[in-house]
């Protein structure tokens, strides 16, 4: 879900997440680390809100409410990568109707896998472990499934000769 000049966009494709997290993630990590300031993770910021998606829509628009929880960045940060790391059979990120190409649908059905995902998840959990120490078990988690993220890109996203797209929900690849 984001909010772009008031209206929100709520949709069901996994891009919205992991299309702005790696940007984010890499912004946080070279601010903190270029000017020292850490207090700035502790910023604090209320969520969007919006009704789920239903059954039959692939995504709405609607304005955006101001939800009553609030949290600091880093939280933020944390729950959007946790969020993020839904697998499908071949062990890479599930990629709702789309990924980064709004146009290809390979995951109506919620069992599609994206590789172009499975990249940027590992961008993101890497640069995760580059914040400060807020959590050794966080840390731990962000190195272990970036390490499994590149074994599963490397077994399932590599066909030999190029890196595949995607895979759709029956688990049949998507042709270069």
């Amino acid at each position: 879900m984001y909010s772009t000049g008031g209206i929100l966009l709520r949709p069901r494709r996994a891009h919205t997440l992991f299309r702005r997290l790696p940007l984010a993630a890499v912004g946080d990590v070279r601010y903190v680390r270029s000017t020292g300031d850490y207090g700035v993770l502790d910023e604090t910021s209320h969520f969007l809100q919006g009704r789920p998606i239903n059954a039959n829509e692939d995504s709405y628009y609607d304005l955006p409410g101001r939800s009553q929880e609030a949290a600091s960045l880093y939280e933020h940060g944390v729950r959007a990568i946790l969020r993020g790391l839904n697998y499908g059979e071949h062990g890479l990120p599930l990629m709702g109707s789309g990924d980064w190409n709004d146009g290809m649908t390979c995951g109506a059905e919620g069992k599609g896998e994206s590789v172009w995902l499975a990249f940027s998840c590992m961008m993101c959990s890497g640069n995760s472990v580059r914040l400060p120490q807020r959590g050794i078990s966080l840390r731990e988690r962000c190195e272990a499934e970036a390490a499994q993220m590149r074994r599963n890109i490397e077994q399932y996203g590599w066909d030999g000769g190029w890196y595949r797209r995607a895979y759709f929900d029956d688990g049949s690849p998507l042709a270069r």
